[in-house]
């Protein structure tokens, strides 16, 4: 079949987008990681959830959303999970199982997938109540369930544990209980009241009685998300016309930029060191992934930040090791390493570096633009950050 000019047109998108998302390097984690490209196909994909070494999304296959998954470890090819033709959304993984909501009924139904050992999904509700996308951790799952008579009723949280095949009501009120998240050991949502709203818990290591629900302690806050693990964060930020992936450590307190092309990216999921997302939009959106290799140099900071010819700088971060043995510092397009008789001192936090005087023509006849330094060990290179060097 002979496409047409708009079809050829999205096509050469995509595959710019991919192109640019492929060659996209991690600065800062271990050096040079490249992100891979997961789907390449024509329709749409969205929604990425990681856990472990498994990844799931959903793409828009035939007029209709399906869930698809990856497994990291084995490297090998996407696998469609459902074939059917009504929409499959809003996927989820704990590593072990995928649940998604899947509209077999007008009011959708939960759907469970056995990674381990494949097969058929199974339909975990066959009800016709109107049941929210389902959230999971450690084989277990919680949804909100809205009974369905004249009109849609307050919602209900509704936890079924996989491994008894076991399905419990957490809360039977005339109250609306709605957007539940679950982890390895609670369970939190909110109710409204019709004054106000009020988050609840409840404790997986305890049965259901008088005081398990209860309302949340003061000052409570729900820490786990998709986009965090540890104290590494990812996000979706504006850079120039385009949104591009983040990571956030949270104990150095700083931002690592992971793409830098000219699609649009967002969407971030991180689990160990593995970060998905979706690049691109419509039909030109794909899944990728990166692995960040950790243990590799940090730079924190540089100071002073503007300094003279012939001064000492001081590189703070972690991770350049103990001593400088094969360590290098770069500068621009010159490479100090322990023979350069440039470095002063080198420890695992801290490196002095004294900068160059003019007549060592390493400056001369330069101007003072910003110039970029950064570190390599053990052949992994450190995030790069800038310098000033004045005339």
């Amino acid at each position: 079949m002979v496409e047409n000019s708009l079809q050829l047109t999205a096509r050469l998108f995509k595959l710019l987008i991919a192109l640019c998302a492929v060659l996209t390097t991690v600065p800062g984690m271990s050096g040079l990681a490249h992100a891979t490209q997961i789907t390449e196909n024509s329709y749409e994909d969205i929604f990425p959830s990681i856990r472990g070494n498994n990844l799931v999304w959903q793409g828009r296959v035939d007029g209709d959303w399906e869930i698809f998954a990856y497994d990291i470890a084995a490297a090998g090819t996407p696998i469609q999970i459902t074939h059917n033709t009504y929409d499959d959304i809003s996927p989820q993984t704990d590593g072990s199982y995928v649940v998604w909501l899947g509209y077999s009924q007008s009011g959708g139904e939960i759907f469970l997938y056995d990674l381990s050992k494949g097969g058929a999904p199974v339909q975990i509700t066959n009800d016709g109540k109107a049941d929210s996308p389902p959230q999971i951790a450690n084989g277990r799952i919680v949804w909100t369930s809205h009974t369905v008579s004249d009109s849609v009723k307050p919602g209900e949280i509704v936890l079924y544990h996989i491994a008894a095949g076991q399905a419990t009501q957490l809360t039977n009120n005339a109250l609306d209980d709605s957007a539940p998240r679950i982890n390895d050991q609670t369970v939190m949502w909110v109710e409204a009241n019709g004054t106000g709203k009020t988050v609840y818990i409840y404790d997986l290591t305890k049965p259901v009685g008088p005081t398990n629900p209860a309302p949340a302690p003061e000052g409570f806050v729900w820490t786990d998300s998709p986009q965090t693990d540890g104290n590494l964060t990812v996000l979706a930020r504006r850079d120039g016309s385009d949104r591009e992936i983040f990571v956030h450590n949270t104990t150095l307190n700083t931002y690592e930029q992971l793409t830098d092309n000219n699609g649009e990216d967002s969407y971030p999921r991180i689990s160990g060191n593995n970060v998905a997302w979706v690049s691109g939009k419509g039909q030109a959106s794909e899944i990728f992934l990166l692995a960040l290799a950790q243990g590799g140099p940090i730079i924190d900071r540089v100071r002073p930040r503007a300094c003279e010819p012939g001064e000492t700088i001081r590189i703070i971060g972690h991770n350049f090791g103990e001593s400088q043995g094969g360590g290098i510092v770069h500068i621009s397009n010159r490479t100090f390493d322990a023979g350069s008789g440039r470095i002063k001192l080198w420890t695992d936090t801290r490196i002095k570096i004294r900068i160059s005087k003019y007549k060592d023509d390493w400056f001369k006849g330069q101007d003072s633009r910003p110039r970029k330094i950064w570190v390599t060990v053990n052949g992994k290179d450190s995030n790069k950050k800038k310098i000033h060097v004045n005339k």
